[in-house]
């Protein structure tokens, strides 16, 4: 097989051969001293492990690379937070060669996993590198200016943050070799994508709720004003006025705070996927070390990697737990709220007719107060449906989770 190239800096570079089913897999202390790395990575490298053990990771950075990444991943990390990243490193006879990595934090130093990246992004990534790495150079710019100038890209991707790009990514990496290796995707992964959406559904029909707002806000006080014009018969219009303006009110801020909470959902959902991608490579690793001879190396990285997958597979759960149950309550409120709006609309129907006032406007608002809420009711109607198969889909991960867990705690075990 023939190397790959490389684009960069306008020059085309001969990449170091790895195959896609190949991982890479290293560890270094708090100081990013490489304390272990598997032959994949010493191989890929050119250095053998007498120079690569006790040398700083960063041996193999390429100087193509943005700064601002780094600096997005060492925040991250600082914070305890697990996060993937493409990242072109150098190999020692200068060679580059391109991976996904995904580092996790652990006791003592981190954990760092790599795959070949695969997926349409990466020459989107190499673009966006390109293009900040220049104005690093050319501006002299503080990582963290960079770093921001970088989420900027990022957000011209398409990406509302870094975290929901690195899950795409990684999603997208997982399934570019899934298909590689002739395998079917991950269920779990499937489920998260399902999740999100799903979620992206109930954003449309949330957007549409709040647009119709602005066709019936001065509605309710319109009918208070005619209703005041009439005099003492048409009180109970007036009544009918402010418990319309009441009840809409709820309904608005009951979908502001929907809107609010779709974007802590879509985090967590976003973590998830992240979550359940990385347990898969790392699951891999795992598999990689048992098939070994070396019983050394799979009692002592190997208890990494099951404490590790450990900690995937409870992340972020519970919190998702709760975040969408709220989800679904406060869909159903509103969705009771729209009931006694309706109750409202037939009483207000039966005093217009009973009072017989036609030139007021009175019918005219009732219409637009009728319009309203039935196309809300069938936008709740839609949101209920969809934060169903979110609660459905969370519970059914949440099993597969306690299951593969339980696995995972009967192979330390054994």
């Amino acid at each position: 097989m023939s190397n790959a190239t490389s684009q960069s800096s306008g020059t085309r570079e001969e990449e170091v051969t790895f195959e896609p089913h190949e991982l890479f897999f290293s560890r270094t202390d708090e100081r990013g001293v490489v304390l272990f790395g598997n032959d994949v990575f010493l191989r890929t490298s050119h250095y053998p492990w007498e120079e690569m053990s006790g040398a700083p990771h960063k041996i193999v950075r390429h100087p193509d690379m943005p700064r601002a990444v780094f600096w997005i991943l060492w925040e991250a990390l600082k914070a305890g937070t697990p996060i993937g990243a493409y990242i072109k490193n150098r190999a020692k006879n200068g060679q580059p060669y391109w991976v996904f990595a995904i580092i996790t934090p652990i006791s003592g130093g981190y954990l760092s996993v790599r795959l070949k990246p695969l997926s349409e992004l990466k020459p989107k990534v190499i673009e966006v590198y390109e293009r900040i790495r220049t104005k690093e150079n050319a501006e002299k710019l503080e990582p963290q200016a960079s770093a921001a100038l970088f989420l900027e890209e990022i957000k011209a991707l398409g990406f509302k943050d870094y975290p929901t790009f690195m899950a795409h990514a990684l999603s997208k990496e997982v399934e570019a070799r899934n298909t590689f290796m002739t395998r079917t995707d991950n269920p779990a992964m499937m489920r998260y994508r399902n999740m999100l959406d799903a979620l992206s559904r109930i954003e449309a029909s949330s957007t549409k709720i709040v647009a119709g707002f602005a066709n019936i806000k001065t509605s309710p006080i319109n009918m208070g004003v005619v209703a005041a014009q009439m005099g003492q018969q048409a009180l109970p219009l007036s009544v009918i006025s402010q418990s319309f303006s009441d009840m809409i009110e709820e309904i608005r801020n009951g979908i502001a705070t929907f809107v609010a909470r779709a974007d802590t959902v879509a985090a967590e959902i976003h973590n998830g996927l992240f979550v359940t991608c990385a347990n898969q490579i790392q699951n891999e690793v795992i598999d990689i070390f048992e098939a070994g001879d070396d019983t050394a190396v799979i009692e002592a990285e190997g208890k990494f990697l099951s404490e590790l997958e450990e900690r995937y597979l409870q992340s972020g759960l519970q919190h998702m737990v709760e975040e969408i149950t709220q989800f679904h309550n406060t869909c159903k409120r509103l969705t009771r709220t729209l009931s006694g709006l309706s109750v409202t609309s037939i009483i207000g129907q039966i005093e217009s007719a009973r009072i017989g006032q036609q030139g007021g406007g009175i019918d005219d608002i009732m219409r637009q107060l009728d319009g309203f809420q039935e196309r809300t009711r069938k936008e709740l109607a839609s949101i209920q449906d969809d934060s169903t198969i979110l609660r459905d889909a969370l519970e059914h991960e949440i099993a597969s989770a306690r299951g593969v867990d339980a696995g995972a705690q009967k192979r330390r075990a054994g």
